[in-house]
């Protein structure tokens, strides 16, 4: 579909359960992504990766999700690709598509082992960690306020100040 021009090029999509999804694009969205890449990258350790807008590479050849912003660690990688038992960390920004990330994204990440995964939730300027994949959701789900560091499992002492890469005012929710 893309080779015979039938997907926008200038547009992003994702593969999740068979179908192909129009990734939304707006400014917040994106100056919270770069804000949050920078962040990232001065605090996590020099042998870690962070990806943006990647896809993960699952064993179902009809689910390829590209997150905003994957964190992977060097030490045992070694493939071209990002693989689940890879990432240490998948992290979504989200606004239009909150409920979406909160529920579908979250128990495909949950479903394929992913051990943590954060939202930026835009609309109430929270970060929202969930850890320990189990049955399609997570076994602890916690939320920051603007002012509380965030760690991961995988990097306890990460003390990132997440709430600097929000937007000066919080965008207006929009309907899906």
């Amino acid at each position: 579909m893309w080779d015979e021009e039938i997907l926008d090029h200038n547009k992003r999509y994702e593969l999740i359960y068979g179908v192909i999804l129009e990734m939304p694009g707006n400014p917040p969205h994106r100056h919270v992504i770069t804000r949050l890449t920078g962040l990232l990258l001065r605090t996590l350790p020099n042998n870690t990766e962070v990806s943006v807008q990647s896809n993960i590479d699952l064993p179902s050849k009809d689910t390829r999700p590209e997150p905003d912003l994957v964190v992977i660690p060097l030490e045992n990688y070694t493939e071209e690709r990002y693989l689940p038992e890879d990432v240490a960390l998948v992290i979504e920004v989200s606004d239009s598509t909150l409920r979406y990330d909160q529920s579908t994204k979250l128990s495909l990440y949950s479903d394929v082992g992913i051990q943590e995964y954060w939202i930026v939730n835009l609309p109430a300027r929270t970060l929202e960690q969930y850890r320990t994949p189990f049955e399609g959701s997570y076994k602890s789900k916690n939320t920051l306020e603007p002012g509380e560091v965030a760690s991961c499992l995988k990097y306890p002492d990460l003390a990132l100040e997440w709430w600097e890469a929000l937007p000066k005012e919080a965008p207006a929710e929009s309907e899906e």
